[in-house]
């Protein structure tokens, strides 16, 4: 008789505990990113895990995330073994597979970083000429810039972490690096190297918005939740709470031109 009466008290707490979200969400994001996407820091978790948390919370959401490869995380959209995917670009092909809510987790800027001592001025794409460029691998650095690769004007290599794009610039094997702003100045800062590099004040794109991916397979998906996910950054914004998560990691770029020609 006790036993049956523990029972009944863990079946209702369980069906009081689901009760209590209005969604079971799991989303998708890339290993690290940071300072978007952050493993391992012993008290930060970034940028856009913190923002989709507070989402989460304020749609009612028991929500989780599994890090995996980037490609990994458009597969999952694509089949709806995810519900949701952080952060990425809207382009026509993913539209075919996922939703995007009105607005965005960040704002990606493209920056261009030279050691403190370089003479190095760059007014427009070509500036660039002749000169050997550090990107990150996988990076869009807009069609502009490509087109300025295909005629060999200038060299792209590409590099797998912002932390081997500078120290390629250390060892001179690149004469710039065109970096995501808010990866290079949160790695300069936690490496305590600010000093020691600056950024030109130009902008190789106009900022990128990165959203929230709903996944049109998904069997959360609905136009509720896409409209209670819009609802959710939209207080976020109006609030100050995304750009109170945003400067607790880096101070906002200074808005400046970009390079097109």
């Amino acid at each position: 008789m006790k036993q049956l009466f523990f029972l009944l008290i863990l079946l209702y707490s369980n069906s009081s505990f689901a009760k209590a979200f209005n969604y079971n969400l799991k989303a998708a994001t890339v290993i690290d990113f940071s300072p978007f996407v952050i493993k391992g820091h012993p008290t930060k978790k970034g940028i856009d895990v913190e923002i989709y948390f507070e989402v989460c919370k304020r749609i009612s959401a028991n929500c989780s995330i599994e890090h995996i490869a980037w490609d990994q995380v458009h597969k999952k959209l694509k089949l709806g073994t995810v519900d949701l995917g952080f952060a990425g670009f809207k382009t026509p092909e993913r539209l075919k597979y996922a939703a995007y809510p009105k607005y965005s987790f960040h704002q990606s800027t493209y920056r261009i970083f030279v050691p403190k001592s370089s003479t190095l001025l760059v007014d427009s794409f070509k500036d660039l000429n002749g000169l050997k460029i550090a990107k990150g691998e996988g990076q869009s650095l807009g069609p502009s810039f490509d087109k300025g690769l295909k005629e060999k004007k200038y060299e792209a290599k590409s590099y797998s972490s912002i932390k081997d794009m500078f120290l390629a610039l250390d060892r001179k094997e690149v004469d710039l690096i065109a970096g995501n702003y808010e990866q290079a100045r949160f790695y300069l800062k936690e490496t305590n190297q600010v000093l020691n590099y600056k950024m030109l004040e130009v902008n190789i794109t106009d900022a990128k918005p990165s959203y929230l991916m709903i996944s049109k397979k998904s069997k959360s998906y609905s136009k509720k939740l896409i409209t209670e996910i819009n609802s959710a950054l939209k207080s976020m914004k109006d609030d100050g709470s995304i750009k109170k998560i945003y400067q607790s990691y880096v101070e906002p770029p200074k808005k400046v031109r970009p390079i097109f020609e």
